[in-house]
């Protein structure tokens, strides 16, 4: 999710701020919320429970223990439901 941000100072986003978007037009710099965002709850449920006190050898290892651990969450609806819901959205 992003949020929209717009400066008292005519618009030219945060203050300090350089690059593409201080020179986009309208100056509207996009922020964005991580808890406001679903796939954060899933990765964060990734990370410390599914992947919990893993150690790989290598990446081709990590792909595998991680695609193992999508394949179980895809079975823990509730969990998935819980990630949506948390960040205030019906479903």
């Amino acid at each position: 999710m992003y949020l929209r941000y717009r400066s008292r100072r005519g618009g030219q986003g945060l203050p300090g701020q350089r690059g593409v978007l201080a020179a986009a037009t309208g100056a509207i710099a996009l922020l964005y919320a991580p808890d406001l965002n679903p796939d954060e709850g899933v990765w964060k449920h990734l990370k410390c429970v599914e992947l919990k006190n893993l150690c790989c050898q290598s990446v081709a290892e990590l792909k595998v223990e991680l695609r193992k651990a999508k394949e179980r969450l895809k079975h823990k609806r509730d969990v998935i439901l819980g990630c949506i819901r948390q960040p205030g959205f019906v479903v």
